[in-house]
């Protein structure tokens, strides 16, 4: 019998479906269930799948489930298969040994290719092909190890060791197993100084690579031809090709002997020509590194070849994590014969076991280790993601939000566009999830969504299926709450809580909503974190002012994400795709201002953070002088103090906007935007104290104010006003 299911919708996957992180969905849960009398059959039942586009180094396979039981696997079928009236659609099919139809569940899930291996009751050693330097020693479970790893370069001091081994058994483990780990990589132990001789050090860089690809077969490699015959005959009793391999190198390396080194390269070059060629370019760059002590060919290694050649200084550990449990460094035994070997147990009563070598700082903790490997981990099997929030031109209540792939933020703002949806934030920082996962989204401070206004918006993630757009209406919670303000705002606020990645994922957008008319004649609209608007301004001023394109900022910005390079380059793309060609001066202010609105935290002093982020004295002493005229309550140029002095003025508003620099355009257009003198005082100070005219009095601001009012014959009660903070 054969069931096929097409266009089925996505229902609910539990996280029971993954087995490990690195297994991807690539079709919605199917759900066969016989509703008539019990059915028995004489054959097994097969089931094919329609799936979506996906990695094609991943494997497609289907999963399946009888009555809410565990998932597991069917015996795969042929790719092609003659489907009539299906056309463009792939699909997937297994056969199920069923001799009754109740409730089956089935999914596809893409994952990467798996080695399988019987282990008979005298146990079994295997090597997996892309790795020889991983050996498995098992009893008598069936079981699967896949392996791959791409290094992070955000990662800190710390260096992937080997390959990141996953090991997942289909039954619980009875006894404990071994894993054998032979190569790590080039890794200098700072307790053993050893003088090595040009070859020795090649060897040594060159070894992990060269045990993965050698072929020592004795018709591929000339064995005769290099080495004796007594030599040979022991290659031959070695129980493995990655030991053969190892045994070839630990000759060479121990005869230290420059003519055995060039004969085995001689063999390789009518062989192995490209593994020739590799070795001897790793060969010429330890030269280069030996000639002069100021090389730059060490740095070279990383680029020019694979991560296993770079030379790696620290302290090498294993971490693990098995069932159910989290990351820990585990003990390792190391061996005579084998020097680079790594022993470590496989515990028993597991079905699950993750390896991941690391090379850590000499004084690293476990703690932050076992971090690291989390981090690691997540990063293996992410997928990075924004979040999109547009409003509709016409109704800013109007929003829609949207999950998007990093890569595909530009053309999916572009698509809004074309709708009408082209107000609102930018895109959010990018950020990673794992299949399954759930982002959780909600309106905090003063808006919130109609259809959602006690519970969060939940986006699913999957891969390879097509993410849902949510249309809203956003609604004010307050409309007294933002009097003061131009427009009512709220936050976005994203999550995505720890599940099959084991750490949280946060952050926000600003959203705003403009006010009728009426509302903003009743409320003048004051600017909004002015304090930090100067500040920012005020900065960028001061570490630029000698030289407009000066990059002394970065310093600065490093300190402000507390030394974090992936936010900091994070928040440097996004202001890059705001001011691509701007000057130095104008990058860092928006640096100061989009770390301020996404990133500060929010019980933090903004103002104390951005100018302790100095880390100069004397530059710190002029931005705590320079802000004080902003800070609110008592500040010169607060919001109270602004409505105090544009009382003051009011009548002579124009005379005094001349004085501090506007030109008459700028005073035509307050002046037929503000009903009434205060009010176009008020828009003109409130304009002026972030003007460039402004911050870049310095310190000497609120004395050159005073200055300005005398020259512009303002009354006592003003001049009275000011001199109270002149210095």
């Amino acid at each position: 019998m054969i069931l096929f299911a097409k266009d089925l919708t996505l229902m609910k996957i539990l996280i029971s479906v993954w087995e490990t992180n690195d297994e991807e969905t690539i079709s919605s849960v199917v759900t066969i269930q016989n509703k008539k009398v019990k059915t028995e059959f004489e054959l097994p039942i097969r089931v094919y799948v329609p799936i979506v586009s996906h990695d094609q180094s991943l494997v497609p396979t289907l999963k399946f489930r009888v009555e809410g039981q565990k998932w597991r696997y069917g015996k795969p079928l042929p790719d092609k298969i003659h489907l009539p009236n299906v056309e463009d659609v792939s699909f997937v099919g297994i056969e199920i040994p069923l001799k009754k139809l109740e409730v089956i569940q089935c999914v596809a899930i893409a994952r990467y290719t798996n080695y399988e291996i019987e282990v008979d009751e005298e146990g079994k050693t295997f090597e997996p092909e892309v790795d020889r330097n991983i050996k498995v020693k098992h009893y008598p479970v069936p079981m699967r190890t896949s392996n791959g790893f791409k290094k992070h370069k955000e990662l800190q001091n710390i260096k992937i060791a080997g390959s990141y081994i996953n090991i997942s058994c289909e039954h619980t483990t009875m006894e404990d197993s071994d894993l054998e780990m032979y190569d790590l990589g080039f890794i200098v132990d700072k307790k053993l100084r050893k003088n090595q001789s040009v070859n020795q050090e090649t060897l040594n860089r060159c070894s992990r690579w060269l045990v993965n690809n050698l072929n020592p077969d004795e018709d591929v490699f000339p064995l005769d031809d290099v080495f004796d015959s007594d030599f040979v005959e022991d290659l031959k009793t070695q129980e493995t090709d990655g030991d053969k391999n190892r045994m070839i190198l630990r000759h060479l390396h121990d005869s230290n002997s420059d003519s055995d080194f060039d004969k085995f390269l001689v063999g390789l070059e009518s062989s192995h020509p490209i593994l020739a060629d590799r070795i001897n370019s790793v060969k010429n760059n330890v030269k280069l590194c030996r000639k002069a002590e100021d090389s730059y060919s060490e740095d070279d290694f990383a680029s020019d070849f694979d991560p296993d050649f770079e030379k790696k200084e620290g302290t090498l550990c294993i971490v693990s994590k098995v069932t159910g449990k989290s990351w820990n460094l585990v003990p390792v035994e190391t061996s005579l014969e084998h020097p680079k070997a790594r022993f470590v147990k496989l515990p028993s009563g597991n079905d699950k076991y993750q390896f991941l070598g690391l090379v850590v700082p000499d004084n690293m903790t476990e703690e932050d280790i076992c971090r690291a490997a989390e981090i690691l981990e997540g990063l293996f099997c992410v997928t990075y993601v924004s979040i999109i929030c547009r409003q509709k031109h016409q109704n800013l209540h109007d929003v829609i939000i949207e999950c998007v792939r990093s890569e595909n933020v530009t053309s999916t703002m572009k698509a809004l566009d074309s709708i009408g949806y082209n107000e609102g934030p930018a895109a959010s920082s990018e950020f990673g999830v794992v299949d399954g996962e759930a982002i959780e989204i909600k309106f905090e401070s003063n808006l919130y969504l109609e259809r959602l206004k006690h519970s969060p918006l939940k986006i699913k993630f999957y891969k390879n299926l097509q993410l849902d757009r949510y249309s809203e209406h956003l609604e004010v919670v307050s409309k007294a709450e933002q009097g003061e303000d131009i427009a009512y705002h709220g936050y976005l606020k994203y999550s995505v809580s720890p599940g099959r990645l084991s750490s949280s994922r946060t952050g926000s957008l600003v959203v705003y909503i403009p006010k009728p008319l009426e509302e903003l004649l009743g409320n003048f609209p004051y600017t909004i974190d002015v304090p930090v608007k100067a500040l920012a301004k005020f900065i960028a001023w001061q570490l630029t002012r000698t030289n407009s394109n000066s990059t002394k900022w970065v310093v600065l910005g490093g300190y402000l994400t507390d030394r974090d390079q992936n936010l900091y380059y994070q928040i440097c793309k996004n202001i890059d795709q705001k001011a691509t060609k701007a000057q130095q001066r104008e990058r860092c202010e928006q640096y100061i201002l989009y770390w301020a609105n996404h990133h500060a935290p929010s019980e933090s002093d903004k103002v104390e953070k951005i100018i302790a982020s100095h880390h100069d004295a004397k530059l710190e002493s002029e931005a705590h002088q320079f802000i004080k005229p902003y800070l609110p309550g008592k500040g010169i140029f607060s919001n109270d103090s602004l409505e105090k002095m544009a009382f003051a003025i009011a009548g002579e508003w124009e005379s005094m906007a001349r004085q501090l620099g506007f030109t008459n355009d700028e005073i035509n257009v307050i002046e037929t935007s503000q009903p009434a003198d205060v009010k176009k005082t008020l828009r003109m100070l409130d304009l002026w104290r972030l003007s460039d005219n402004a911050i870049q009095k310095g310190t000497d601001l609120v004395k050159n104010f005073h200055e300005t009012a005398k020259s512009a014959k303002c009354g006592a009660k003003l001049l009275t006003i000011i001199s109270k903070n002149v210095n």
